[in-house]
């Protein structure tokens, strides 16, 4: 068997506002927010890195973040559910 620390991380619905999910695949490089801060439509909830390429990812609405699901140094996937904004 292969042995890998890696494990499977949510998937967000794209349909439901309160997922922001990952646009790629990449590595968490940097967490701006903690659980309980209150973030505006545009904020820069978190950056990735792919290809030696930063892209930050912003909250598509305002409101209370509930849940954080990666960390700095998390491999993500396209399509991880990042962030819960409620």
């Amino acid at each position: 068997s292969v042995a890998t620390s890696a494990h499977t991380k949510l998937k967000g619905d794209p349909t439901n506002s309160s997922h922001i999910c990952a646009p790629m695949p990449g590595l968490v490089t940097e967490v701006n927010w903690k659980v309980g801060d209150t973030v505006s439509e545009g904020d820069a909830l978190l950056t990735l890195e792919a290809m030696k390429m930063l892209t930050t990812v912003s909250a598509s609405k305002g409101g209370t973040i509930t849940a954080i699901h990666v960390k700095t140094g998390d491999v993500i996937d396209s399509a991880d559910l990042l962030v819960e904004i409620d």
